[in-house]
């Protein structure tokens, strides 16, 4: 039987923390998970945003915080674990790929299940109160945030929202 992904995941954390110990750009993430990936016949992938890193394997993804100057512009990680505890409150975190917090070595890491479809630009097939509810608390919404799970819309990033906007 497959182990749930965010217990992998977490072991996958464990086994990074010695190659990205002293990463703080997407270059030294970049260098660093090419030597994980050599060592371990592994192919993890690293994509980038304006203040995260996401490392992405087959059926999950880890995020990291790596520019905090720019996280009160577009958000950052904790912004998305929080928003995820409203839209829970709320009813609507079906919506979102569920993220899970896991500190390791004093580093926060953040978990969420790998969503396909990403960058499609097809339907959402929400009903209007949720798409009401998704446009009006997350900002930064196109085809790139944006997956998709049994033909549903599936926000990935929704660090930018409107709860960060007023936690300032």
């Amino acid at each position: 039987m497959k182990t749930n992904y965010e217990i992998r995941a977490k072991k996958f954390i464990q086994q990074i923390a010695e190659y990205i110990e002293n990463c703080y750009m997407p270059n030294d993430f970049n260098e660093a998970i090419e030597r994980y990936n050599e060592a371990k016949k592994r192919h993890v992938r690293v994509e980038s945003g304006s203040c995260r890193i996401v490392l992405i394997t087959s059926d999950y993804v880890v995020k990291v915080d790596y520019n905090p100057a720019q996280i009160k512009n577009f958000g950052g990680c904790e912004d998305e674990y929080e928003f995820y505890q409203h839209a829970e409150d709320d009813g609507y975190e079906y919506l979102f790929a569920k993220i899970t917090k896991f500190m390791y070595n004093g580093r926060a890491f953040y978990i969420m299940p790998r969503i396909g479809g990403i960058g499609s630009d097809k339907l959402t097939h929400w009903s209007i109160d949720e798409e009401e509810y998704v446009y009006n608390n997350v900002e930064d919404l196109h085809e790139w945030n944006i997956g998709y799970k049994n033909n549903i819309g599936i926000v990935i990033d929704y660090a930018c929202n409107e709860f960060m906007r007023h936690s300032s």
